[in-house]
């Protein structure tokens, strides 16, 4: 800002509030006692932002909380455990809780955030009897398309399964 800005600026200040801020002489510019205090609440009110803007970022950037995941054994061991040592390392706030299994549970009982699987989907028997039937009825069957629909909601509902090439 410039200099007739800034004296511009203090005179509306000191207009709207009905008091002189500043003591000024040919040679000085001093702060007046009611200067001194509202200086120094202006200080505190832009520590307080300043403050409030680090939290909310933070609060923002951080990941925290509890992380479950489940993997299978070998691949679990060899390529997921390394790398969640690093991510806690990069989030300490997150808590992970790795579960290596031979038998993974079914991802239908919803008991882990992130679980990782080789293979067909769970629902590919579904798929390959409804994909038998629409041959079997034909493709413009009116039955064919039922189950074709019923599969589809199925695999919308078999949440957390994404197939990797």
């Amino acid at each position: 800002m410039t200099t007739p800005a800034v004296s511009k600026r203090l005179a509306q200040m000191e207009a709207r509030l009905g008091v002189q801020l500043l003591n000024r002489t040919t040679r000085r510019v001093s702060l007046t006692q009611e200067g001194e205090i509202y200086l120094a609440h202006a200080r505190r009110i832009l520590a307080d932002i300043a403050d409030m803007e680090q939290m909310v970022k933070s609060a923002v950037a951080a990941p925290k909380g509890l992380l479950r995941v489940n993997v299978t054994l070998g691949f679990g061991r060899s390529h997921v455990a390394p790398l969640i040592s690093g991510f806690v390392k990069l989030y300490p706030e997150v808590q992970v809780q790795l579960q290596l299994s031979v038998n993974p549970p079914p991802i239908s009982e919803d008991a882990f955030d992130v679980c990782v699987r080789f293979g067909e989907p769970p629902d590919a028997r579904v798929r390959a009897f409804v994909d038998y039937l629409a041959g079997h009825f034909g493709k413009s069957s009116t039955r064919a398309a039922g189950l074709v629909s019923d599969w589809q909601d199925t695999a919308r509902a078999t949440a957390g399964c994404v197939p990797i090439r």
